[in-house]
């Protein structure tokens, strides 16, 4: 995720402590310069995961480009959201949402057309 995969939870939603204690520096790599903590998870510690799907032109154009990441793409499907952005879930609903049994593809279509029309 050109995010990161999550971060802290504390008394500030968005809790800064990811790179305290006993954390490893942060990485220069790409795929690992996002993370948002190297820290040891201790008893009671909450991080969150965050989805994310970005509809990034640049990159996009670039894998499609792109011989050996082009098998995993979709063209028709990925130009129906360009434009768009892209939808992250930072939300701990999600969790009642997937137990639910609501998640069926069209059910996500419908949400997601929502969110975009907004």
């Amino acid at each position: 995720m050109p995010h990161g995969l999550g971060h802290l939870i504390g008394l500030d939603v968005h809790d800064c402590g990811g790179y305290m204690g006993d954390a490893i520096p942060r990485s220069t790599l790409p795929g690992l310069k996002s993370l948002r903590t190297t820290r040891t998870l201790k008893e009671n510690m909450a991080i969150t995961i965050e989805p994310g799907c970005y509809f990034i032109d640049f990159l996009l154009d670039e894998a499609l480009a792109d011989p050996v990441r082009n098998v995993f793409l979709v063209k028709s499907e990925i130009d129906k959201y360009r434009g768009a952005g892209g939808v992250r879930i930072e939300d701990d609903e999600i969790e009642n949402f997937m137990a639910s049994g609501e998640w069926t593809e069209k059910i996500i279509e419908q949400r997601v057309s929502q969110f975009l029309t907004k």
